[in-house]
């Protein structure tokens, strides 16, 4: 089934399963995981796919809501549903958006930007170019462009580092 409007699909062949891929936007994981069986499965028990469904961060985010929801929405989904802030779904109504840290929402991060007050936020490509850190491989479904960014630890930096309005450190993993 197609992810959205703008989804490209791409027929079974070569051993390869039939997948539907957004030519302009994000793909579910699930996509991805009919041709990448080992690693969607290992993302798929990961605290990157259980970012949103994690009972200790919704324990502290609904606590951050009543007290700022507006702020906490964008602060807190950021990081634990970051599609939330590109599809505008902050009342995570969309199934991708509940995905928590998606296989397209990392695989298409093309920069790290430094942001005012150590903060840190991404530039992205969306559709069918995914990046990563190997090398001279090839997809006969989507375009691949090695970033050395993904071998670097600043990588990361966007989520795992949060420093609050008033300069001060609440995440500092990264650094």
């Amino acid at each position: 089934m197609p992810a959205d409007s703008h989804s490209k699909r791409f027929p079974a062949k070569d051993g390869l399963p039939e997948v539907f891929l957004s030519e302009a936007g994000i793909s579910p994981s699930s996509e991805c995981g009919k041709c990448h069986k080992d690693i969607y499965a290992s993302w798929k028990n990961s605290l990157h796919s259980m970012s949103i469904s994690d009972p200790v961060f919704w324990s502290s985010y609904l606590q951050a809501y009543y007290e700022d929801s507006e702020k906490a929405r964008k602060v807190c989904l950021g990081c634990h549903a970051p599609l939330t802030g590109i599809n505008n779904d902050y009342g995570l109504e969309q199934e991708i958006t509940r995905e928590g840290i998606n296989c397209d929402f990392c695989h298409t991060i093309s920069e790290v930007i430094d942001g005012k007050k150590g903060r840190f936020t991404y530039r992205h490509e969306f559709g069918l170019l995914v990046q990563g850190p190997l090398r001279n491989i090839k997809s006969s479904v989507h375009r691949i462009r090695y970033n050395k960014l993904y071998k670097e630890s600043r990588f990361c930096a966007g989520c795992h580092e949060y420093t609050n309005g008033n300069g001060i450190k609440l995440l500092e993993t990264f650094s």
